[in-house]
């Protein structure tokens, strides 16, 4: 498996697993599922291509799915315009590759930043304990957050003392849930797979299903139209850190609209087929 390989079948996984997720679960309120769900589809993309099932079974052959794409051959004896168009594609999937691999370095080096920008921040807030998570509250920062057992509430002045705790309990899911984990894990899966759209949308779908999960927790003890309205008066700006839980971000129509949703149970059969997904998509490129 060569790096051009690779990089053709991750992309090819990603659509695959994508296209049964807008077909199965898109619409579904079972938010554990979906999360479950793009954790495992994009894990499966990036991996299963570097698997072989004769590495795992020897003496079975490989699918062949994606013919290798080797590099060209000096061969003796061959024509001069032969050896060019051998030169020249040879040529052209290096820059291809040079092209990919620089531009994932530099979106490494904008998560390194971002991060080491965000460590800073946390560095400078006032946090006080509470049981195993660390709470600032500041009257300065323009938005509420979470990262890992970090919780940063921001004006925090112009809120009253219900709304936050609301807003403490609703980061407090993020964290027992380790959404944090899900949203770094999809930075790396953008600088894996860059230049496909997928990507992004999987973000998008993992950070709505993050607040959909934390807004069903937090309405289980207060009513429903209260808690709404509350979103829909708290609407602050995003701090710029791309890798946190925001409580409030353009996602807050979709929140209200996904809150007073019937929740109905997603049907058995399609619990049935995830597993299969899988193994199909592990048995066509390994």
């Amino acid at each position: 498996m060569n790096i051009t390989n690779y990089i053709i079948e991750s992309n090819l996984g990603l659509i695959f697993f994508s296209a049964f997720y807008f077909i199965l679960l898109h619409r579904e309120t079972q938010f554990n599922v979906k999360r479950a769900y793009l954790l495992g589809a994009m894990l499966a993309s990036v991996v299963f291509p570097l698997i072989e099932i004769r590495m795992l079974i020897p003496g079975v052959p490989t699918s062949n799915f994606i013919p290798e794409v080797y590099l060209p051959e000096v061969m003796i004896g061959t024509s001069s315009t032969s050896t060019l168009n051998e030169t020249s594609n040879f040529n052209f999937w290096n820059t291809i590759v040079w092209i990919y691999v620089i531009v994932a370095g530099l979106l490494f080096t904008r998560l390194i930043i971002r991060l080491v920008q965000l460590f800073i921040f946390l560095k400078r807030q006032s946090f006080h304990q509470d049981g195993n998570f660390k709470i600032a509250e500041s009257d300065t920062a323009s938005s509420t957050f979470s990262f890992f057992h970090y919780i940063v509430v921001g004006n925090v002045n112009q809120l009253e003392d219900v709304e936050k705790q609301k807003i403490i309990q609703h980061e407090k899911t993020h964290a027992h849930r380790f959404h944090t984990f899900d949203i770094i894990l999809s930075e790396l899966f953008i600088i894996i797979c860059w230049f496909n759209p997928l990507v992004y949308t999987f973000k998008n779908q993992l950070i709505s299903v993050h607040e959909f999960e934390a807004d069903q927790h937090s309405i289980e003890t207060t009513d429903v139209q209260t808690y709404c309205n509350m979103l829909a008066r708290v609407t602050l700006l995003s701090a710029g850190f791309s890798f946190v839980n925001h409580f409030n971000n353009s996602l807050t129509l979709k929140r209200i609209a996904m809150i007073n949703t019937e929740k109905v149970k997603m049907r058995t059969w399609k619990y049935a087929v995830i597993l299969p997904i899988f193994i199909a998509g592990f048995l066509v490129y390994a």
